[in-house]
């Protein structure tokens, strides 16, 4: 939650997130709310849990881009914004989360996923120089070279 306020404060497209109360009727009647590992259904526990604004529409959000697909990126330049947040936050995981406007062609980039950061639940700062990069960075660095980078 923190790390996404910060963000949201630095001007970076990144949903609202709030707390939310989950009641135990909600986890009884959602099955999405149970966790499948090792062939037993955990539920997810009752109380404050953190939610973020869901941008996208059914079928017009993906949450990886090939690479023939990160040209049609409108704001490509805040891969590089977000980059400096996760590495000052320790963020160590990627995300992404893109969405096109039913009559567009082109995609808008929203940052999402910011629950590893300060090294997960480590809240340490180890130097890992592809922690939190995206992982089609080649691709990135020739978009972005003479681009709008400059801005930065």
């Amino acid at each position: 939650m923190l790390a996404t306020r910060l963000g949201v404060a630095l001007g970076l497209p990144m949903p609202q997130v709030e707390v939310i109360e989950v009641s135990e009727w909600l986890i009884e009647h959602t099955g999405e709310l149970r966790i499948q590992l090792a062939g037993h259904s955990i539920p997810c526990r009752t109380g404050g849990h953190l939610g973020s604004l869901w941008l996208g529409c059914p079928g017009a959000t993906v949450d990886y881009l090939p690479q023939e697909l990160l040209g049609k990126v409108r704001n490509v330049a805040d891969f590089a914004r977000v980059l400096v947040l996760d590495k000052w936050t320790c963020n160590a995981d990627g995300r992404l989360f893109t969405r096109r406007t039913p009559r567009s062609r082109r995609y808008d980039a929203t940052f999402i996923d910011q629950g590893y950061c300060f090294n997960a639940s480590e809240w340490t700062f180890p130097d890992y120089p592809l922690r939190g990069v995206y992982a089609n960075n080649l691709s990135l660095d020739k978009m972005l070279c003479g681009s709008e980078i400059n801005k930065l």
